[in-house]
């Protein structure tokens, strides 16, 4: 494995810092079971989304949005995410503990130019996915590629 810290790839929706403040409105968003409750401040409809194929993305069901962490409210339930790193482990996936929902993945203040969440679209409340706008992300070559050759 490599030791230094592999690239990342950059906010890929419609939360970068292109779309003011004042536009943006609020997408409330649940896991499954409504034990963890959030919402996240985003440019209007339609969203642009990463779509990545790298092992996580593709067998968790990510399409992300990238808010920074300013912009994501968590209502309840934060208490109950559970946590999974995979590859260097620099990364969490956050889960719901109860249901199992994929609800995405705090970047541990990666990027020092902007904090984000990467949040899974799957959970926002009345968001098309037809409707999206996806930005494919070919991750399985950028991100972690010796661990994703390791499934191949």
């Amino acid at each position: 494995m490599a030791s230094s810290t592999p690239p990342r790839p950059e906010p890929a929706s419609g939360a970068s810092s292109s779309t003011p403040s004042s536009e943006k409105i609020w997408y409330p968003a649940a896991c499954h079971c409504k034990a963890v409750q959030f919402k996240a401040l985003l440019p209007p409809p339609p969203l642009r989304v990463c779509k990545c194929n790298c092992s996580a993305c593709h067998k968790l069901g990510y399409f992300l949005v990238y808010p920074s962490k300013d912009e994501v409210e968590w209502i309840q339930g934060y208490d109950k995410l559970s946590t999974y790193k995979f590859g260097p482990k620099i990364q969490e996936h956050k889960f719901c503990s109860i249901c199992g929902a994929s609800v995405g993945i705090d970047s541990m203040g990666m990027n020092p130019k902007r904090d984000v969440w990467r949040l899974s679209v799957r959970l926002f409340k009345d968001v098309d996915l037809e409707k999206l706008v996806y930005l494919d992300f070919d991750g399985k070559k950028e991100i972690y590629p010796e661990y994703n050759e390791e499934y191949e």
